[in-house]
């Protein structure tokens, strides 16, 4: 069952969004919800084991993030968004910010373009 895409978008002011790790890792901030209270705490990664009882699960995810998100033009000049979802063999599923047709070439730089091979609107 597919979403409908825009139920995604929300504001996110840039000045929010962090640009580098914080040093040390271990004080990056941890926000933690305890479903008893319905309370919000706000915490340093470093205290996270004040929050685990011995039943809990932890799960630890050491994946890279890769650079997902690529900003072209149409050959008409239109400007462009790709989000890069899932690589499907030599293709990508992907998000597109902006009119494309299939058949349609994006250019990202000299030596980096694409063509829409088909649409779902969903």
């Amino acid at each position: 069952m597919m979403k409908k895409i825009d139920k995604y978008f929300y504001y996110l002011p840039k000045n929010l969004v962090a640009q580098t790790p914080t040093y040390p890792r271990s004080h990056c901030r941890l926000l933690v919800y305890k479903t008893s209270s319905n309370e919000i705490i706000h915490d340093h990664f470093y205290n996270l084991d004040r929050y685990l009882s011995p039943r809990d699960l932890l799960v630890l995810n050491n994946s890279k993030v890769f650079p997902a998100r690529l900003y072209g033009q149409k050959e008409n000049g239109g400007k462009v968004e790709i989000l890069l979802l899932e690589e499907k063999g030599k293709s990508w599923q992907a998000l597109v910010g902006g009119k494309v047709v299939p058949g349609q070439r994006i250019v990202f730089d000299k030596n980096l373009s694409c063509v829409v091979r088909n649409k779902n609107s969903n």
